[in-house]
C-alpha cells in the first residue's frame, strides 16, 4: 500500500503551556517567561529545519527525512534542552510534545476510560463507553450531540488515556498530534486493516492511547500504545467483542516492558509499588481484567442489559463505575468519577448518553438517560 496525506503536527497550546510552566517557576526559580522563552527557542530551532520536509511524502520515506531535519537541530540544542526543564523527567525530544501533554510525565497518571464494542447484541452493535476524570472540571453537556459522527465515513474509534512517567526515545522520531493523525488516517484509509497498517508505519511518533478502531464490516482492532517505542495490536477481521482500557497493555511482552519502565520511574524518584501509582497502576490491571472477563461472559448471549450492568458495576474489587472513592488509603484527592456513559446502537443509529449531575451531585449510574439520534457510519 502506497497511502499519500498530510502529516500533521501538535497543536499550540500556548496558554496551558503558561499555566503549567508557572508551576515549573516555583520550583526552579526563574520566570515562567523565561522558561517560555527557551522552551521557544527551542521548538522554533526545530520547527525552521523541517520547512523543507515535504509532509505529502509517501509513507516509506517520511520517517528519514524527519528524522535528519530533527538530527539538524538536535545536535546543538540537546544539551540545553536537557536544563530547561531539568527535575521534571524530561528527555530532550519530550520537550516538543509539551503543548500537547496533559500533565507532565512525572505527575501521577491518573487511569482514564474504558470502551467496549459488541458486533451483535439484542439490539444491534453496541460501542459503549465510560468516560472517568476528575469532578471538580466537569461540565454536563446540555446540548444534543452531533447527528452523525464527524469521523470517518467508513470508521470509528476511541481512545484511552495511556502513557508513562519514563519512555525511551524510539528511532525515526518525530511529534505527531495523537487526534489530528487519527482523523488524517481516518480520511485516507478505508477500513480497519488499513489503519492499523498506517499507524504500525507512525509508531515512533504517537503514545499516550491505547485505540480501538472500528469499521462497517464490523471489523475491529485493538492498540495499545502507552509508549513511543512499542506498538501492540490485536486485529479483528471477523466480527467478535473487543475492549480497550486506560494505562494498560493486553500484550505480554508489551507490558513487561511497561513494567521495567515504571520502576525504573520509581527508583528515581525513591518510590515502590506499595505507594500510591503502584496501587493505581495495578488497579488499572485489575479493571481491566474485569472488563475483559464480563465481556466473556456476556459473549453468549451480548445484550444491552448485560453490557450496561458491566459498566455500572459496583462490586470491589476492581469496579468499573466509579463514584470518586481513592485508590489507596491517604490519598489526599479523589479524583477518578464516572462522569459520562455512552452507549452507540450502530442499526438503530441511537446514541444514549448518562451524565453525572454536578449540581445535584446524582452519579452517572442513577442520572436519566439521554436518547439521541445518530449515525456512526454517514452515509
Amino acid at each position: 500500500m502506497n497511502i499519500v496525506f498530510t502529516l500533521p503536527l501538535f497543536h499550540d497550546h500556548e496558554t496551558f503551556l503558561q499555566q503549567r510552566l508557572e508551576k515549573a517557576s516555583v520550583i526552579k526559580g526563574r520566570s515562567p517567561a523565561s522558561l517560555i522563552g527557551e522552551l521557544d527557542a527551542f521548538t522554533d530551532r526545530v520547527m525552521k529545519n523541517l520547512d523543507s520536509v515535504d509532509r505529502k511524502a509517501p509513507m516509506a520515506g517520511y520517517s528519514e527525512a524527519f528524522e535528519a531535519s530533527l538530527v539538524k537541530s538536535i545536535k546543538t540544542t540537546r544539551k540545553s534542552a536537557r536544563t530547561l526543564l531539568r527535575g521534571f523527567f524530561f528527555e530532550w525530544w519530550q520537550i516538543l510534545h509539551l503543548r500537547a501533554y496533559t500533565d507532565y510525565p512525572h505527575l501521577p497518571q491518573p487511569e482514564k476510560c474504558r470502551t467496549a464494542f459488541l458486533p451483535e447484541s439484542d439490539v444491534g452493535a453496541i460501542a459503549a463507553s465510560n468516560k472517568d476524570d476528575p469532578l471538580r472540571d466537569f461540565r454536563p453537556e446540555k446540548r444534543p450531540p452531533p447527528a452523525r459522527s464527524g469521523m470517518h465515513p467508513h470508521l470509528w474509534y476511541d481512545g484511552a488515556g495511556s502513557g508513562m512517567h519514563f519512555d525511551e526515545e524510539p528511532d525515526g522520531f518525530f511529534p505527531v498530534d495523537y487526534g489530528a493523525m487519527l482523523h488524517a488516517v481516518g480520511r485516507t484509509a478505508r477500513n480497519v486493516p488499513d489503519v492499523v497498517e498506517m499507524l504500525e508505519k507512525l509508531s515512533p511518533n504517537w503514545a499516550r492511547a491505547n485505540v480501538i478502531l472500528v469499521d462497517r464490516e464490523k471489523r475491529s482492532a485493538r492498540i495499545d500504545k502507552c509508549s513511543f517505542n512499542r506498538f501492540a495490536v490485536r486485529l479483528n477481521t471477523r466480527p467478535c467483542i473487543e475492549h480497550i482500557s486506560g494505562m494498560v497493555c493486553f500484550d505480554a511482552t508489551y507490558k513487561a516492558y511497561q513494567k521495567s519502565l515504571r520502576e525504573e520511574y520509581l527508583a528515581s524518584v525513591k518510590g515502590t509499588w506499595a505507594g500510591y501509582e503502584g496501587a493505581a497502576w495495578d488497579s488499572n490491571d485489575l479493571k481491566d481484567r474485569v472488563l475483559d472477563d464480563g465481556l466473556r461472559k456476556i459473549e453468549k448471549n451480548p445484550t444491552y442489559d448485560g453490557l450496561l450492568k458491566l459498566l455500572t458495576c459496583h462490586e470491589r474489587p476492581g469496579y468499573l463505575c466509579k463514584h470518586g472513592d481513592p485508590v489507596q488509603e491517604g490519598e489526599p484527592v479523589a479524583r477518578e468519577y464516572t462522569l459520562e456513559r455512552k452507549f452507540h446502537l450502530i442499526e438503530k443509529k441511537e446514541l444514549h448518553r448518562w451524565q453525572w449531575d454536578a449540581e445535584k451531585n446524582i452519579p452517572t449510574c442513577q442520572a436519566p438517560r439521554e436518547v439521541y439520534p445518530f449515525e456512526m457510519f454517514a452515509s
